[in-house]
């Protein structure tokens, strides 16, 4: 298991490269800074030659959304995508900073339980607070990151995209 959420795809499908390119760019919208629910498209973000950059378009609120990277290449029967997922850079910079307090008072802690030579309960706090943060991220993030396949599976599907033009509830 990863020490922070990432995830890498590929997905096969015997469209030629041009279609696929064509049906991303078809269900994608432009990224908006502030967005008060969902969107017409079910990702948004950009579409450029053969690479793209997304995340799905929700109408909640999860900063362990996957932000999807991907390029479309030419395969001996049709076309590949290839991909990652990772979480957003800001995402990751809190959960540094965040990690890094913890331990700043872990190590206080554990350096006073030392110094005394008693147990004390409380030194397994911040192990626990790390764990909760590990299984939080993990958790939210490889839900959505399954979703978003998914969704680009239908997407590139042989029998065309399967998806409403709004953001299904899921």
């Amino acid at each position: 298991m990863p020490l922070l959420p990432f995830d890498t795809f590929s997905l096969e499908t015997p469209l030629a490269p041009g279609e696929v390119r064509a049906r991303l760019a078809a269900a994608v919208e432009p990224k908006r800074r502030l967005r008060l629910g969902g969107g017409r498209c079910p990702f948004e973000g950009e579409v450029e030659g053969d690479s793209f950059r997304v995340s799905r378009v929700i109408n909640y609120r999860n900063s362990f959304l996957p932000h999807v990277r991907g390029r479309v290449v030419p395969a001996a029967a049709g076309s590949r995508i290839e991909g990652s997922m990772a979480l957003h850079p800001a995402v990751l910079a809190f959960i540094a900073v965040w990690c890094g307090l913890v331990l700043l008072v872990g190590v206080g802690v554990w350096g006073a339980m030392l110094a005394d030579g008693r147990w004390r309960p409380g030194a397994l706090v911040p192990l626990g607070m790390l764990a909760f943060l590990w299984a939080l991220s993990a958790g939210a993030f490889t839900v959505e990151a399954r979703r978003a396949r998914a969704m680009l599976g239908q997407i590139v599907a042989p029998a065309g995209p399967r998806h409403d033009v709004t953001t299904p509830a899921t």
